[in-house]
């Protein structure tokens, strides 16, 4: 499904997508002041603003792509010059000679334990921080948990592949049923 922009009416497409989409908050407070703004009722359940109606100031980077903070409200007054329409007009395309990549995200998977992604400071309630510690414990030891599994797991398909190899080269397997129980 295609986002559009609640105010400006612009689509998401690979020609803009140097722009970020954004869902109403989940923060009751913060929602409430969205629909004020955008004017629409409580009902409405797909808003979604475009990233021109954010100041730069509402956004903190979280590896190298713009993370809106929490209490950021979307802005009419931003996008309303000519200069916002015309960068729109004119933005960036891969296909342009003098495109610039320092814009671009890296693929690159993100050390959350580096970044400190989660800060106390960022939970309105202390029960909430306590059971999001509680939540990331758990899912940590599950993690754990999944790749002792999936080393045993690679352990012992090479010891049956090994245990392969051995019948064939003694020939008491045929190669037919050799290459069917080899696994790749």
């Amino acid at each position: 499904m295609v986002k559009v922009c609640s105010i400006c009416k612009e689509e998401q497409t690979w020609m803009n997508s140097h722009l970020v989409f954004h869902s109403l908050p989940k923060n009751p407070d913060v929602r409430k002041q969205w629909l004020e703004v955008l004017k629409k009722r409580e009902t409405v359940k797909a808003v979604v603003v475009c990233s021109n109606h954010f100041r730069p100031e509402d956004y903190r980077e979280l590896c190298n792509k713009p993370l809106l903070k929490m209490d950021a409200v979307p802005r009419l007054d931003i996008c309303e010059s000519d200069a916002c329409v015309e960068s729109i007009e004119k933005s960036p395309t891969k296909n342009d000679s003098n495109y610039d990549k320092s814009g671009v995200v890296s693929k690159k998977r993100c050390n959350l334990k580096k970044l400190g992604m989660f800060r106390k400071e960022e939970f309105n309630d202390e029960n909430l921080w306590n059971r999001f510690l509680v939540a990331f414990e758990a899912m940590k030891k599950e993690k754990a948990l999944l790749e002792r599994k999936n080393k045993r797991l690679f352990e012992k398909v090479q010891k049956y592949r090994h245990i392969v190899e051995e019948l064939k080269e003694k020939n008491l397997l045929s190669e037919l049923v050799a290459d069917m129980l080899n696994i790749r």
